[in-house]
């Protein structure tokens, strides 16, 4: 069956506003506003990766706020994305590639990490939320820490 011209239209804002919401968790994560990042998930989000799960918009923040420190600049880029919506749920593909670096005098000195994104995503009434993610590293070069080669 054909969708109508508004059904589409829904459709297509309804992607770009996952575009724009998946612009500020990357942005925001970079700048280290992570208050701000933690309002890019819902309340009762989860977010698993490799090494295991955090529950809650609370829980996301505290991990990202701590574990992040290590860092003092920091670039996330997030690509090849696709997005399918459906009414008021959509999920959601992309890939990561994270650059950290301990110590900006020292920028040679850093840590580049990649990995796959599955996303769920919720319309709720302040717009499109994550509901759930999981990040699956896939490689790590620097990482002497361990942050993203071993489980925590």
């Amino acid at each position: 069956m054909t969708k109508s011209v508004e059904e589409r239209l829904t459709e297509i804002e309804s992607k770009l506003a996952l575009y724009d919401l998946m612009h500020d968790y990357q942005r925001l994560g970079d700048e280290k506003r992570y208050r701000e990042w933690a309002e890019c998930w819902t309340e009762d989000a989860v977010f698993e990766n490799s090494f295991g799960s955090l529950h809650g918009k609370q829980e996301i923040f505290e991990a990202c706020d701590g574990q992040m420190k290590v860092f003092q600049d920091q670039e996330h880029l997030v690509g090849n994305t696709r997005f399918r919506v459906s009414g008021d749920e959509a999920t959601g593909t992309g890939v990561l590639i994270f650059i950290g670096v301990p110590d900006v005098g020292q920028p040679g000195e850093h840590v580049i990490t990649g990995g796959h994104y599955d996303w769920r995503f919720r319309k709720t009434d302040d717009g499109w939320k994550i509901s759930y993610a999981y990040l699956r590293f896939v490689w790590s070069k620097g990482d002497r820490s361990g942050m993203f080669t071993t489980p925590t």
